[in-house]
């Protein structure tokens, strides 16, 4: 199994890579580029509601419904942070 840095490596490195610029694109525009808690259309970041699904992760295999836009606020309560 895959230890947990190394899995949070490969996530930042993830989110650095074109396909997932892209996916971060559709999510704003589909979910109306403004935070789903507070309605603010500042500091705009996409959250993975779920990382895994059926088992298997959800990187590169993104829907919709796993994300969310969440302002940087929010975004860092999501995590508990």
């Amino acid at each position: 199994m895959i230890r947990h840095w190394l899995r949070r490596l490969l996530y930042r490195i993830y989110l650095r890579l074109p396909w997932w610029r892209f996916i971060r694109r559709l999510a704003l525009r589909h979910y109306g580029e403004r935070c789903a808690v507070c309605g603010s259309r500042h500091a705009l970041q996409v959250h993975h509601r779920v990382y895994r699904r059926a088992g298997r992760s959800v990187l590169w295999r993104e829907r919709m419904a796993d994300l969310q836009v969440l302002c940087g606020r929010h975004h860092r309560a999501a995590h508990g942070v």
